[in-house]
């Protein structure tokens, strides 16, 4: 019982952080998710608004300067939260050059214990997957990655109802469609 309110703990950190951070700078939020002391709930949600407010307005050098601010915070480690919002928003600014590696680190995120970030992950992935300029060579990726670590056959009774079970089938059939078509 406890972790279940631990679970609806995270989730509501979130959106606190989410909505407290939407009239932040762009400046503010850089701040944030480069503090290491900072809460991960804080820096996860300062990542998600400066990816939905200043992305689309970034000139080239600033493109450049937070994609290597991401990668570098990336690299340090910690929270799970952290490392999904960096993954996406890596693959917003620059799809063919982090898809391949950020992908399958969203993918297997899946599987976490905690649901939200399990949740989360699953999240990104599919908007991502869900973008018009999704190539043959995504659902490649995707459809590896899945092969390797999932097997639908597998058990079906038992998993009937594990969320997770049906997130890897949604992603299973639009990687195989995808290729198909």
């Amino acid at each position: 019982m406890g972790a279940q309110y631990l679970v609806y703990e995270d989730k509501i950190a979130l959106d606190v952080y989410n909505k407290a951070f939407l009239f932040e700078t762009k400046d503010n939020l850089i701040a944030v998710i480069k503090d290491k002391e900072e809460d991960a709930f804080k820096r996860a949600a300062a990542i998600n608004i400066l990816r939905e407010k200043f992305f689309t307005d970034l000139s080239p050098q600033e493109k450049i300067d937070v994609q290597e601010m991401l990668r570098k915070v990336f690299r340090r480690g910690g929270s799970s939260f952290i490392k999904i919002e960096i993954a996406y928003a890596l693959c917003q600014l620059d799809r063919q050059k982090y898809f391949k590696d950020m992908a399958p680190f969203l993918i297997r995120r899946i599987d976490n214990e905690n649901n939200v970030v399990s949740e989360r992950a699953f999240d990104r992935i599919e908007n991502i997957l869900n973008d018009s300029d999704t190539s043959r060579e995504e659902a490649k990726i995707v459809l590896g990655l899945l092969k390797k670590n999932f097997n639908p056959s597998e058990d079906k009774e038992s998993k009937e109802f594990d969320l997770r079970y049906k997130e890897k089938m949604k992603l299973f059939v639009w990687a195989s469609k995808k290729i198909n078509n």
